[in-house]
């Protein structure tokens, strides 16, 4: 039969399964929102005055581009951003924190929730749809501006199409970083709610440990460390301190999961440099 240890990090690899699941989702959610939010674009660049194809910088087509900015914002909602927003952070969410919790059972006495640890996981979620809404914003300001410097520099309406694409490309991308790295940290969070807080608290680094893996990652996951040992790390990137809840840094796929002080097999491992047996994972990507 599997260790309590071997079960910990099984379900570490089950929930950083979940995590990837989840972020491929709202993935392919946004790319369709981005390509209709791309064509509405295109077709708002098509109606500014042109001459051999390039933008005239006159006076109606400024006021054209200072009045795209409503446009924009409503190209946004009209492509369903904010609804996909919300949408990734309503069930996919609550089933991260069932998994965790549940996982938690392994190492700890099974613990009932109470008001405030619901009051607390609910306002984390507020927290993350919050910021993937502030990307929004972002993404309206920098379409806007990119609008406007296009008029006023008088640009090929194929580069100024070309411009708007890679500003919806960048924040794709910045969406989906953001995302991952809220969801990771949303599951830590999750994971923490029964933590006591104490210096001598013990957590065990799960998740994978592959190709993908962090250098950080890789000399913690299996390693058994106190929660003074935890806030005395440094992942080494910058913005994301307190690696008790940001791990390795945006898209961690890796927790610290509390451990019983009553746990003999992982006790034992605090204070060493020892893994505990990494089922299932792939052992010679670990460090030595």
């Amino acid at each position: 039969m599997p260790s309590k240890a071997a079960k910990l990090m099984a379900q570490g690899e089950r929930d950083a399964a979940l995590m990837d699941s989840l972020t491929a989702s709202f993935a392919r959610e946004l790319t369709q929102v981005l390509k209709q939010l791309n064509a509405q674009i295109g077709g708002l660049v098509r109606e500014l005055q042109t001459r051999k194809d390039r933008v005239i910088a006159s006076r109606a087509n400024l006021a054209r581009a200072v009045r795209a900015q409503q446009e924009i914002r409503q190209a946004i909602t009209d492509a369903g951003f904010a609804r996909v927003m919300q949408s990734a952070v309503d069930e996919p969410l609550d089933r991260l924190a069932k998994q965790v919790l549940d996982g938690d059972a392994i190492a700890n006495a099974a613990t009932r929730l109470t008001a405030v640890d619901i009051d607390a996981l609910v306002a984390l979620k507020r927290v993350r749809l919050a910021q993937l809404l502030g990307l929004g914003n972002d993404l309206e300001a920098a379409l806007w501006r990119t609008v406007l410097d296009g008029v006023l520099g008088a640009r090929p309406v194929r580069d100024l199409v070309v411009d708007l694409a890679e500003v919806a490309d960048i924040s794709d991308r910045q969406a989906r970083v953001l995302y991952d790295t809220a969801v990771s940290t949303y599951s830590r969070a999750t994971a923490l709610l029964t933590s006591d807080g104490r210096p001598e608290e013990l957590f065990l680094y799960v998740g994978p440990a592959d190709s993908k893996t962090r250098e950080f990652c890789l000399s913690h996951v299996g390693k058994v460390r106190t929660r003074a040992e935890i806030d005395a790390l440094d992942n080494g990137i910058k913005g994301y301190g307190n690696t008790l809840l940001t791990g390795g840094g945006p898209n961690c796929r890796h927790q610290w999961r509390r451990v019983s002080a009553l746990d003999d097999e992982l006790r034992a491992l605090a204070g060493t440099e020892q893994r505990v047996d990494y089922v299932g994972a792939k052992v010679e990507a670990l460090a030595a």
